[in-house]
């Protein structure tokens, strides 16, 4: 071979693998739609163009196993690295699987990775909310899309994803959408993360019940959650219902005959350490047969914090008639916390009460233990 050819093929031979390191040295993720058919959401395809980014549905990390396959570890790593990814390319992802309605171990995954990049943007991207509430809106989406945008809306549990759903539930007529509506307005207030109450969420939903009256069964979600987010003046207008200020639905089957009933559970599930004030407005000098101290107690109970176990032990140290049976009502369920015993027995002991009897009420609860 002369010289000059051998030179020429050595130079092609360079800049063949220099093309091939910018290839593997600029791999980037591109999103394509391709057409599918009316009536459904646009089916997002990942190509992926270096083996680092393998993100795609059918790609698979750790050499090529399946999710079902992969160990705890192996899973983790795949959800940090999904962590990385942007909420509107998780969503697109997320919703490709739903539609197809493939890989539901993937889509679980992907699913929790969108909520929690969501939780750390405080919410934000809209993108993801717009195609939330464009897929859960459209009733010519398969119904299983609209329930698993349903149930991704509760689990998100911001202000945008509850906007959402409540302006749904104000219109829509497919019974098991509506259902599924019911049960993630319900649960919606429960969600604790970043490890606080979502107090946030209480405006829209105080603002939901008068919409909701005459639909008891989502006007009841709602309160549900309205009591679980705890917020000081969503407890004031559950207060409201309860005083008969507001209208209360007609009562749903196997309820008590007073519409009001219903609240009582409610009052129940109140655990916000920022309600204790609010509650402690209400537990006055009402008989205890009254039925906003009866549940104004409970709820004490159930926030079961030193300062609401105070709130009742100072409550029945001022009281000159005898309250011991329905503070031993209250008091017994905290003592057995052992975080609550010792602040029971200390003002027990060392705090003055106006009747004797309410003292030695207080002292059989932590002596009985």
């Amino acid at each position: 071979m002369k010289p000059r050819t051998i030179v020429v093929s050595i130079l092609v031979a360079f800049a063949g693998l220099g093309l091939l390191f910018l290839y593997f040295r600029q791999g980037t993720i591109r999103l394509q739609k391709t057409d599918v058919p009316s009536g459904s959401v646009s089916k997002v395809v990942h190509t992926v163009s270096t083996p680092q980014k393998v993100l795609e549905n059918k790609s698979k990390r750790d050499g090529g196993k399946e999710i079902v396959d992969m160990s705890v570890v192996e899973r983790n790593i795949y959800f940090q690295e999904l962590l990385k990814e942007s909420p509107e390319f998780l969503f697109e992802q997320w919703l490709n699987l739903i539609v197809n309605k493939t890989d539901v171990l993937r889509s679980q995954i992907i699913a929790d990775a969108l909520v929690s990049n969501l939780h750390d943007l405080n919410g934000g991207d809209d993108s993801v909310y717009s195609g939330l509430r464009a897929n859960l809106s459209n009733t010519e989406s398969a119904l299983e899309t609209r329930l698993a945008v349903t149930q991704l809306l509760d689990d998100i549990a911001t202000t945008n994803s509850l906007r959402i759903l409540l302006d749904q539930a104000t219109s829509e007529s497919n019974p098991q959408i509506k259902q599924a509506l019911k049960f993630a307005l319900s649960a919606i207030g429960t969600h604790r993360w970043g490890n606080r109450f979502h107090e946030e969420l209480s405006p829209q939903l105080e603002e939901a019940l008068p919409v909701f009256e005459n639909d008891p069964e989502l006007f009841q979600a709602i309160m549900h959650s309205l009591a679980q987010v705890g917020a000081p003046t969503g407890i004031e207008t559950m207060y409201r219902y309860l005083n008969g200020m507001a209208t209360v639905p007609t009562r749903l089957p196997g309820q008590l005959d007073d519409p009001r009933s219903s609240l009582l559970g409610d009052f129940r599930q109140i655990q916000n350490p920022n309600a204790v004030l609010a509650l402690k407005r209400h537990l006055a000098t009402q008989s205890t047969s009254d039925l906003e101290l009866v549940v104004t107690g409970e709820a004490l109970m159930s926030v079961a914090t030193s300062e609401s176990t105070e709130v009742i032990l100072e409550w029945a140290a001022v009281r000159r008639d005898y309250v011991g049976a329905i503070v031993e009502k209250w008091l017994s369920p905290l003592n057995e916390l052992d975080r609550l015993k010792s602040t029971i027995q200390d003002f027990t002991l060392n705090q003055a009460f106006v009747n004797e009897q309410n003292r030695q009420a207080v002292r059989r609860v932590f002596e009985s233990k």
